[in-house]
């Protein structure tokens, strides 16, 4: 299996191996755990979310925050997200329950994008809030990575779009044009703009890893 993972065997090959080390160890959960990840990124939310289930029944002993960000994903995309929602609260990440910063930021965009979806603007403006400020205070120690992070949760669900932050994704886009990240900033900032041939013509690049 590692083999064929470090020489970048197909997705099909991995899928077989992993079938086979589960029926070699059914009661393993990383098999599981593995083949629900591949799964997923594959776009097959029904079947990962199956495997996810058995992992998570046999005890996780390997994904941690991955595993449960994947997870709450594949739930999100088969049309559960008020499931997701109810987990993310009972798990304690939200009312208080629980420090914000102690939840996987993967896991608050989701709740941020439900939210959003679902109308709740509130609960979503207060979601956002939470996301701005943790990544500012590892902006503010200097943390490039950050800086680029806030500029995506400004680009994506930001209340407007300033000319200037228009301005300078596009120039930082221009001379790091293989920096995924902000190659994403600036789909997004093409598509608030209403520009969705170039929305599309930055963004189709990452569909296959992003």
């Amino acid at each position: 299996y590692e083999l064929a993972v470090a020489r970048g065997g197909s997705n099909y090959a991995i899928g077989m191996m992993l079938v086979n080390m589960i029926k070699s160890s059914p009661m393993d959960d990383m098999p599981r755990h593995l083949l629900a990840d591949l799964l997923a990124n594959m776009g097959a939310y029904d079947e990962a979310q199956k495997q996810y289930v058995i992992a998570s029944t046999l005890g996780v002993s390997t994904g941690g925050d991955q595993f449960l960000t994947n997870w709450l994903v594949s739930k999100a995309a088969t049309g559960q997200s008020q499931v997701v929602l109810d987990m993310i609260d009972t798990m304690g990440f939200s009312a208080g329950q629980a420090d914000a910063e102690a939840v996987p930021v993967d896991v608050q965009t989701l709740k941020l994008v439900i939210l959003t979806q679902f109308g709740r603007n509130d609960e979503a403006a207060k979601t956002f809030a939470e996301i701005r400020n943790r990544l500012q205070k590892r902006v503010d120690m200097g943390d490039v990575q950050a800086a680029l992070q806030l500029a995506w949760w400004n680009a994506a669900f930001g209340t407007t779009i300033s000319s200037n932050f228009e301005q300078a994704v596009i120039a930082y886009a221009k001379a790091n044009p293989d920096n995924a990240l902000i190659q994403r900033i600036l789909g997004w900032v093409h598509y608030r703009m209403g520009r969705m041939d170039q929305a599309a013509d930055a963004l189709h690049v990452l569909a296959e890893t992003d």
